[in-house]
């Protein structure tokens, strides 16, 4: 928050010398700004290494670097530190381009001075403040969570439909489930049919008036474990009275309960061992029978570990305090493609990949000092290809305290890492949409407007004609742009998912398009993860060529293997390509009504990082290359 008193430098950046001493004499009449000035661009990013400012206020138009260009380059550098234009430039253009980059204000010179610099000292006061609010919010909100998640209570926070707003992950640990599957769900946990009166009798108790409540109460674990647990359990009112929210922070008191169980039923013992001195024989039978009965429990419970550690869906990991393997269960070494007896002793660098292997030294390191985390590093499967995997480790230490090795429980993620990278690449390529359709369509439209506006006061019939034939051709390529819009909308819009090459080639030539075309697929039983539009990559190969005037007669899709990559080759005996615009047929609209096909192509297959090239021979026909990198392929039986 800014505090009274507390003068905001600011940096004044203008070429125009009177200006700059008019506005930095108006913005420090009062007690609120102290103000440097800039005459340029590069001077101002000179003194934005220097000093610190809480806002630059700059001009549009001015030499080498304008306004735009130098609001772009201080939010690479600062991304928190407001910058207002101020400008005399008022083309809707320039306040467009202002605000996509990302400026806090635009404000146009011009008019009664006062009057100018009374507004952009309430603007520079409204972003100095936002920024402040920002950075506390953010810092309140992290040292919130942070606290939280560091809970070995479980704790969340639902609405009055039950619906869980948040969990920690402590909560996450405890019942098993990641927290995207939890958080907008109606999760509630078995209970025992005997307790659920009094669980919703609990929390008919909550009113405004007395709002929190503490229950003990058992539930039912997914594996039929029957815990208990202890709820500190908080209802939340609107200013209106209405119920809002519940806030919840609860522990498992098994342990508890079952230590004041045995105490009552050792209490309950000795009462009567009291009573009955007399009975000593049967009193040490009884001890006996309790002894075997514990020495089976015991037997019990180390099968049910052993079961628990064998058929556990994550992979279990311990190194001595050398990070050389001691223990593996079977899902682990199934991860990686060994056995678990190759894989005992060996260390545990052996199979991170080279990249990640100081993360992997780094947390070791907080391991011994006896500190516990969770992070992602990624390993090398034994046929080559990397595998992500997020790992939660903790200390082993001895009876005295001394570090002896670590616990690793390992998952993978490689797949969610996949869907996540290509959701990223998906989503930064739909931003491209607006910006592309948006100038061809208003550049299109602007023509249309132009043109009719002309036809009115033309009377030769023949130039009449001609304008209106512009005219067509313009409506022509709005009805492009709209069938490109949606194509291209659908990019990254799912998940992608392994694709069979060759049914998805076949499905592509089905149209009545390419009845004529003789196709050739040799592509066995391989397949590829990407994008669910795969199939127009295929036929965009084609329809290029027979848009272009070639006649295609033949096509053939065939494999080329390499260690690190997989090439889907595309051959035809059309015309081919010109050497010159082998790359510029990718971009958009390079031939009339052609390009959008290719243009989409290389966006779809990039979503999962293939990439495609032309390297046909001119006059032999045309020849693609889809490039398929490791880990992004694989045989049908593989799965």
């Amino acid at each position: 928050m800014l505090v009274p008193g507390n003068r905001i430098p600011l940096l004044y950046v203008d070429d125009e010398p009177d200006l700059l001493s008019l506005g930095k004499l108006f913005l420090e009449r009062g007690d609120n700004f102290l103000v440097d000035t800039a005459q340029s661009a590069r001077e101002a990013l000179g003194q934005l290494q220097n000093h610190t400012y809480e806002c630059v206020i700059s001009d549009y138009q001015m030499p080498e670097i304008d306004g735009i260009r130098l609001l772009k380059i201080i939010h690479s550098r600062y991304p928190d530190l407001p910058v207002i234009l101020f400008t005399g430039k008022g083309r809707e253009e320039v306040v467009i381009a202002a605000i996509n980059a990302g400026a806090a204000y635009y404000i146009q010179k011009g008019g009664d001075a006062s009057s100018q610099f009374y507004e952009l000292g309430h603007k520079i006061r409204s972003a100095v403040e936002k920024r402040h609010i920002e950075k506390a919010l953010k810092a309140s909100e992290e040292r919130y969570r942070t606290i939280v998640e560091d809970q070995i209570e479980f704790i969340c926070r639902f609405g009055p439909d039950m619906t869980l707003n948040f969990v920690n992950e402590a909560y996450c640990r405890y019942f098993n489930k990641a927290r995207q599957e939890l958080e907008g769900s109606a999760f509630i946990p078995k209970i025992p049919g005997k307790e659920q009166d009094l669980v919703r009798k609990h929390f008919a108790s909550l009113t405004r008036e007395n709002p929190v409540a503490t229950i003990d109460h058992r539930i039912i674990l997914a594996d039929g474990q029957v815990r208990w647990q202890r709820w500190n359990d908080r209802a939340i009112f609107g200013e209106d009275g209405s119920l809002v929210e519940y806030q919840s922070v609860g522990r498992d008191i098994t342990d508890l309960k079952d230590a004041e169980e045995a105490l009552k039923k050792k209490h309950e013992e000795l009462t009567a061992s009291y009573e009955q001195l007399t009975a000593i024989e049967e009193e040490l039978r009884r001890n006996y029978d309790e002894l075997a009965r514990n020495q089976r429990a015991l037997i019990e419970s180390e099968a049910r570990y052993r079961r628990l550690i064998e058929t556990a869906n994550e992979g279990l990991w311990v190194v001595d305090r050398n990070l050389n393997t001691t223990f593996v269960n079977q899902r682990f070494a199934d991860m990686l493609g060994y056995t678990r007896e190759e894989m005992a002793g060996h260390n545990v660098l052996e199979y991170v990949i080279i990249e990640d292997r100081n993360i992997m030294e780094t947390q070791f390191v907080a391991r011994r000092r006896g500190n516990k985390s969770r992070y992602e590093c990624r390993l090398t499967h034994r046929d080559g290809k990397i595998i992500w995997c997020l790992f939660s480790g903790s200390p082993l230490l001895d009876e005295a305290g001394i570090f002896q090795g670590s616990f690793g429980m390992v998952t993978d993620i490689t797949g969610w890492k996949n869907a996540e990278n290509a959701l990223l690449q998906a989503n930064r390529k739909l931003n491209l949409l607006n910006t592309i359709i948006q100038h061809d369509t208003i550049n299109a439209l602007t023509g249309i407007f132009g043109l009719v506006d002309m036809a009115g006061s033309i009377e030769d019939k023949e130039h009449y004609e001609n304008e209106l034939a512009r005219i067509k051709e313009l409506t022509r390529v709005i009805q492009r742009q709209i069938t490109f819009i949606r194509d291209y909308q659908n990019v990254g819009s799912h998940s992608p998912e392994w694709q069979h090459v060759g049914r998805i080639i076949r499905a592509s030539f089905a149209a009545p398009a390419f009845r004529n075309i003789t196709l050739v697929a040799d592509t066995g039983d391989r397949e590829i993860f990407a994008d669910l539009l795969l199939g127009k990559v295929f036929s965009s190969f084609a329809e290029n060529a027979v848009r272009t005037g070639e006649e295609v007669t033949r096509i053939s899709f065939y494999l080329v293997e390499f260690p690190d990559s997989l090439k889907i080759i595309y051959e035809d005996n059309g015309n081919g390509v010109p050497a010159a615009i082998k790359e510029q047929i990718f971009e958009r609209g390079y031939y009339p009504g052609a390009g959008l096909g290719l243009f989409l192509s290389r966006e779809i297959l990039a979503i999962t990082g293939i990439t495609i090239t032309e390297n046909g021979e001119p006059g032999k026909g045309a020849r693609f290359e889809i490039t398929v990198p490791k880990g992004k392929f694989r045989t049908s039986t593989d799965r």
